[in-house]
């Protein structure tokens, strides 16, 4: 008996693919809006682009990958939608030998790997949701390391000494 499962493997892997060179250019649009209507940082006088944690999470969780392509971190967001697709995968092949198998054993041996996979997807799942509302939130967060040292004079109002001043500024990303 011939199976179509090779076949949806392929439809699978193609929509993928199609969904993937969706995201191959990234532009920003500010075509209707003013530019005093955008965030503006005062201290900097720069555009602030900020994302959506709510949109970012609902993004994740209707399309494998999707909130980590919208917070810009490609790389996540392939490793993510490639595991959860091959879960998905997996589940679905282990299925398919337990309908196949023969004797009760083995039907027990899939269904347990079918539903380790369906564990495995879930528990993906939310740590991709996770991940995509906490990437949104901090996605303008200043993640160079800056480590400055100011040394000035200072002048003691009361008695007029001068005196120095060392000031260390350290920032650590976390």
């Amino acid at each position: 008996m011939k199976t179509a499962l090779p076949k949806i493997l392929y439809v699978i892997l193609y929509l993928l693919l199609v969904n993937l060179a969706s995201y191959g250019q990234d532009t920003l649009k500010v075509s209707n809006k003013k530019l005093t209507q955008l965030p503006v940082n005062p201290d900097t006088n720069i555009v602030e682009i900020t994302k959506s944690p709510r949109g970012a999470m609902l993004r994740s969780l209707v399309v494998p990958g999707w909130g980590q392509f919208y917070n810009g971190k490609w790389f996540k967001g392939i490793l993510i939608g490639g595991t959860e697709i091959g879960l998905v995968i997996n589940a679905v092949i282990q299925n398919h030998y337990a309908v196949q198998s023969e004797t009760e054993l083995e039907k027990e041996f899939y269904r347990e790997n079918k539903s380790l996979s369906i564990w495995w997807l879930g528990a993906t799942i939310l740590y991709s949701i996770t991940d995509a509302y906490v990437d949104a939130h901090l996605y303008n967060f200043d993640d160079s390391p800056n480590l400055s040292m100011k040394v000035k004079e200072e002048i003691e109002p009361l008695n007029n000494t001068k005196y120095s001043v060392i000031s260390l500024n350290l920032r650590i990303p976390l």
